[in-house]
């Protein structure tokens, strides 16, 4: 539940204008400064991403999966987008993860391998679906204003509950040529975001597969340790992982089969297949036996897109870095499944109260750019010190 704030401190106290976005966004973003009299630099504010020249946006819906569930898309197994949120989990621990994606529109935790959004092919009821959340317009009361030693930030006016929605992170999309050409010319790289969600996928699956061990070597030690007369647990496992292979097996073959048409049934199969050629892209991430990544599916010149929001972007580029954040950062797939261009969106980590910062951990290594050096005020309990 959201709760306004009660006072209006943080909405009267040296306001420098009642509403950032000029009205593109449903609610007023106001914006105060009790610090000096700077008003934040000019942006061009935009609530959707725009894709530049030479970006192979395709937004075309023939090629999304969708579903045409009649219950709001409540039950997992029967929507063919929450299936695909699903089925990307087994992407890193080759074990699905069944409860994977929005609980009543929340995300409690972070799904590594992407969020399918329910999107405009699909038949279910957009207002009650509840596997839409990113794709909706700003819905909390959200205020700018200037912090101390931080530049500009973002803080709630009500009340954020654990995996509530926040907003998205949007602006220009540029390819890395072209990003790289214009940091050398405008100066700065301070609000690029890169969409690199296929490069940090395929880190962490080979970050995984060096970790596992193979089946091989599992039954070399199991016959080793039977050979010296001790008890395995060889029989309790292939129980509860045949159990296990089983009752998924049972899972996918019986997800459809309360349909009795011939025709829903067909419907049914095609976007079974539609979905499993999505997996199987997901699942062709590279081993470290394999250095052909994804992205080389796309063409020779391919590599990650930047989201720039430097001077064209939304409230979301003005959270700030925190080494202990309250949001989390989560890639969705809305108006298109391109891996390349997934929604960068927002969501609390814990209830938020109303008058807190949003900030989010930005992941930098220190001494990653030779030659430059960035220090962290964010004051947190564990502050790394450094961001560059």
């Amino acid at each position: 539940m959201i709760i306004p704030l009660r006072t209006s401190d943080y909405c009267t106290c040296c306001q420098c204008f009642q509403d950032m976005s000029k009205g593109e966004e449903n609610v007023k973003i106001s914006c105060v400064n009790a610090l000096d009299d700077d008003p934040p630099i000019p942006l061009n504010y935009c609530n959707v991403r725009l894709p530049t020249e030479h970006v192979p946006l395709n937004l075309d819906q023939d090629f999304l999966v969708c579903c045409d569930c009649t219950d709001s898309c409540q039950d997992s197994k029967k929507c063919a987008c929450r299936q695909l949120t699903i089925q990307g989990t087994r992407i890193l621990n080759q074990v699905e993860r069944p409860n994977a994606g929005y609980q009543y529109r929340r995300l409690y935790e972070q799904v590594q391998s992407g969020i399918y959004e329910c999107n405009s092919r699909c038949m279910c009821a957009e207002n009650r679906c509840s596997n839409r959340v990113v794709q909706f317009p700003l819905r909390l009361k959200l205020q700018l204003f200037k912090t101390a030693r931080r530049g500009w930030g973002v803080r709630t006016l009500c009340d954020i509950p654990r995996g509530g929605f926040i907003c998205v992170y949007v602006g220009k999309i540029l390819s890395e040529n072209v990003a790289n050409e214009e940091g050398k010319m405008i100066g700065g790289d301070d609000y690029y975001a890169e969409l690199d969600y296929i490069e940090v996928m395929e880190s962490m699956k080979e970050g995984y597969e060096e970790d596992v061990v193979s089946p091989e070597e599992e039954k070399l030690n199991l016959l080793s340790k039977s050979s010296e007369g001790k008890r395995t647990s060889s029989g309790v496992y292939s129980d509860e992982s045949d159990s296990r292979s089983e009752k998924q097996s049972k899972e996918k073959s019986g997800s459809f089969e309360n349909y009795d048409d011939e025709k829903e049934e067909e419907g049914v199969k095609q976007r079974q297949r539609q979905t499993l050629l999505l997996s199987q892209i997901l699942e062709q991430l590279p081993s470290p036996n394999n250095t052909k990544s994804v992205r080389d599916f796309f063409g020779n010149d391919e590599s990650v897109y930047i989201m720039d929001a430097k001077h064209t972007g939304n409230i979301g580029r003005y959270l700030n870095h925190s080494c202990e954040p309250n949001v989390f950062v989560q890639n969705v797939f809305v108006d298109t499944h391109d891996l390349r261009f997934p929604w960068v969106s927002f969501f609390a980590i814990y209830n938020i109260a109303a008058g807190k910062e949003l900030t989010w951990d930005y992941n930098y290594e220190a001494d990653s750019v030779p030659g430059k050096i960035k220090y962290c005020y964010c004051a947190a309990r564990k502050c790394r010190g450094r961001l560059l």
